[in-house]
């Protein structure tokens, strides 16, 4: 039969010949190349005012999974404590977006359903 291919962005080895010293280098390049990306971005956590414990969670796991990726706090709007007017609120909503990230979801998990993703205007 045919050998399987790994694929990992740097080149393509066949599995038997891909030995695990090799497979550690590529995996430190990969590691490397990640790190660099993500000090380039910086996220945003949406927090409530009176919610501090979530943006410590969030902080703690964030620094723990992704230490070079920088982020900042967000203040949400509470709305228990704070009337928003109906000027800011959205009303409607269309899902054309939704169903193309749907259909592309669908047709990598090899689903059969891509007929049952409709736009709609709510």
């Amino acid at each position: 039969g045919q050998k399987r291919q790994r694929s990992t962005g740097f080149n393509t080895v066949p599995r038997p010949l891909c030995s695990r010293k090799v497979s550690a280098m590529m995996l430190a390049e990969t590691a490397n190349r990640t790190s660099v990306t993500l000090q380039d971005l910086q996220a945003i956590v949406i927090n409530l005012e009176r919610r501090p414990d979530r943006m410590e969670g969030c902080a703690r796991r964030l620094e723990a999974s992704c230490p070079e990726l920088r982020f900042a706090r967000f203040a949400a709007t509470d709305g228990k404590a704070t009337s928003i007017s109906e000027s800011e609120v959205g009303t409607s909503w269309h899902t054309a977006r939704n169903v193309v990230y749907q259909k592309q979801r669908s047709i990598r998990k090899g689903w059969d359903d891509l007929d049952s993703y409709q736009e709609r205007r709510l």
